[in-house]
């Protein structure tokens, strides 16, 4: 075996056999030999020279990748910049984004999210991968150019006619998501350079549901047919979210004691239970339910409904509003949820106070609640009214001052507005 000393840096130029290696210590500092596949000891000199000149421009990257770039003949700036950055993401564990979601699930620092949300996600990251085309490339390999044209894809309004156009909302959480996996994995991958976080969310209008009128509800049960009867009472009466109403099992309606007894879908993690009395309307609409022995739900053919075609069951709801004639204006859309909304609103009106209001309806704070309570002028005017002996006569604000306050609520402004009567500013 031949050994040919060369400058210090440059490795040493051993022959094996027939063909000529260089042996070099890496950046570890580890011993390291590359064969350059020649039997010509001044072709293997040569091509030891190339190497050990790319070996250094690897230690700045940039460099590497214009050297790389120009023997290649690549000229587009972009396409290198990309490399670039690519290349500036150290990484360490190599995870293919077609298993990323399975790891992120058994990552400790996932986000704690539901099994409806979990899935959610899982078709978020799956757009991602399928608009990539190369299921394995790695994590740390995704560009920044893949990302924005996958954002692009997501925002076509003219998509093939297998996929729906995406709303701002959706896209938003799309791209959250999308950016929240990359970053929980990233302590794994070494990655210091997140490429989605160069995507910013879309504005969006937000989009509320609002109440209904007491005749509106009584119309929609009205027209409301079957299971859905009872499905809208559940709505109402309660205030429940659709997936909890629908699926809601015997085992937790006590008809004796008169309560429903539920743990809300959106907030099963926390694994916290809520007694929801049956107010009379209900228990009339429970009563007259031919019950069926052989199904664990109340509505056993909805509940089928929900967990096979649920796209199917939202339209039937949404037929029934609109035979109903009830539509949406200037004050909200309407909806299933409508009938949350209208149940806190009703509470209180009726005088119920917001931290029972809060229990019932399984709100994390008294804000939420606010959000969900439409209160009317009229009743305001009610309640204000009830101040109006003991305001006037007293040097403090006139009845008719008071009443000027109260046309000027609204939705935001209640609270303050009650505040500034009671101190009488």
């Amino acid at each position: 075996m031949a050994e040919q000393r060369r400058r210090k840096g440059e490795g040493t130029l051993v022959k094996r056999g027939k063909n000529f290696s260089i042996r070099y210590i890496d950046e570890n500092g580890k011993p390291k030999v590359k064969a350059l596949g020649t039997s010509v000891e001044r072709e293997a000199e040569k091509r030891a020279k190339e190497f050990m000149k790319l070996k250094a421009a690897i230690k700045t990257k940039g460099s590497f990748v214009d050297s790389i770039a120009e023997s290649k003949g690549i000229i587009d700036k972009q396409k290198i910049l990309e490399i670039k950055k690519t290349l500036s993401r150290t990484h360490g564990t190599n995870i293919r984004i077609s298993e990323a979601f399975q790891i992120y699930l058994k990552d400790p620092n996932k986000s704690n999210a539901g099994e409806s949300t979990l899935k959610e996600y899982k078709r978020y990251w799956q757009k991602f991968v399928d608009s990539v085309e190369n299921d394995q490339l790695c994590l740390h390999e995704i560009s920044s150019i893949q990302v924005r044209e996958f954002a692009s894809s997501l925002l076509d309004e003219n998509p093939n006619p297998d996929r729906k156009i995406i709303s701002p909302q959706t896209y938003n959480k799309i791209i959250r998501f999308c950016k929240m996996l990359v970053s929980t994995l990233s302590h794994t991958t070494g990655m210091k350079e997140n490429p989605f976080d160069y995507l910013k969310t879309k504005q969006t209008k937000a989009i509320n549901k609002r109440e209904l009128s007491l005749k509106e509800l009584d119309r929609l049960l009205e027209a409301a047919k079957g299971e859905f009867r009872l499905l809208f009472a559940l709505g109402a009466y309660t205030g429940m979210r659709l997936k909890d109403a629908v699926l809601c099992r015997w085992e937790n309606v006590d008809l004796s004691n008169n309560f429903i007894q539920v743990k809300p879908a959106k907030t099963e993690r926390f694994n916290k239970y809520i007694n929801l009395p049956i107010l009379p309307p209900l228990r009339i609409e429970l009563d007259t339910l031919a019950i069926c022995e052989e199904s664990e739900f109340i509505l056993p053919a909805l509940a089928n409904r929900y967990s096979s075609h649920r796209s199917n069951l939202t339209k039937d709801i949404k037929k029934t509003f609109s035979d109903a004639e009830i539509f949406s204006n200037n004050k909200g859309t309407v909806g299933f949820h409508s009938l949350r909304h209208t149940f806190v609103s009703e509470c209180a009106k009726a005088g119920v106070s917001l931290a029972i209001i809060q229990e019932l309806v399984g709100h994390g704070s008294p804000a939420m609640t606010r959000h969900y309570t439409h209160i009317d002028k009229e009743t305001t005017s009610a309640q204000i009214s009830k101040l109006s002996k003991r305001l006037e006569g007293k040097g403090e604000k006139t009845l008719e001052e008071v009443l000027v306050l109260v046309e000027s609520m609204d939705n935001e402004n209640w609270e303050s507005i009650k505040g500034r009567i009671l101190s009488n500013e």
